[in-house]
């Protein structure tokens, strides 16, 4: 079967792809569609490297230091801790150990966001946010906020979502304003 999709050549024989340029490769077998991705790495991003914008993937192995903007058209992938800073990006975004925004920080994707944890964060979700905590944040999404674990906790800011909230503890004993706006969002 032909396999549809970008960022590859087929050759003659018509049986090889070959990649045009190196990066990641993603195939969905139910639509046989295979799209290869420029991926740009990094060791960490912070004020001595600058800034960064690209065309394709980021995954930064390290840190995000504070006031650093990341863009990307594709999937953000971020391991280590990440302060406020600007991330935007076309598809998904994973923070393996969160964010602390300070009330700086800003999230907008296309996609998913998912992180451990998320504390003073706006952010502009096409799809679903997933975290263990969420503290302080400003969510505006078309999809849904869950916040998994047994001690799961949204506490303060705002959140707008389409499709509900799924959390085990919502707001806190020191009664600290969380707004919930459930079915309708700005975007609507």
């Amino acid at each position: 079967k032909m396999l549809t999709g970008k960022g590859f050549v087929l050759l003659y024989d018509k049986k090889t792809y070959v990649a045009a340029y190196s990066g990641k490769v993603d195939l969905k077998e139910k639509n046989s569609e295979l799209n290869i991705s420029r991926v740009c790495v990094m060791e960490e991003v912070t004020q001595a490297t600058g800034n960064v914008e690209f065309d394709g993937c980021v995954y930064v192995k390290g840190d995000v230091g504070r006031g650093i903007e990341i863009k990307a058209t594709e999937d953000i992938v971020i391991d280590g801790g990440v302060e406020a800073t600007n991330i935007q990006c076309g598809g998904n975004i994973l923070l393996r150990q969160g964010m602390n925004g300070i009330g700086k920080g800003y999230i907008e994707a296309e996609g998913n966001v998912e992180g451990k944890f998320f504390e003073g964060v706006t952010m502009d979700v096409g799809k679903d946010v997933r975290a263990n905590e969420c503290l302080n944040c400003c969510i505006n999404t078309n999809g849904s906020v869950t916040i998994s674990g047994t001690k799961g906790v949204l506490a303060g800011g705002m959140i707008q979502t389409v499709k509900g909230v799924e959390t085990y503890q919502l707001g806190n004993r020191a009664q600290l304003a969380t707004i919930l706006h459930i079915g309708v969002n700005d975007r609507i």
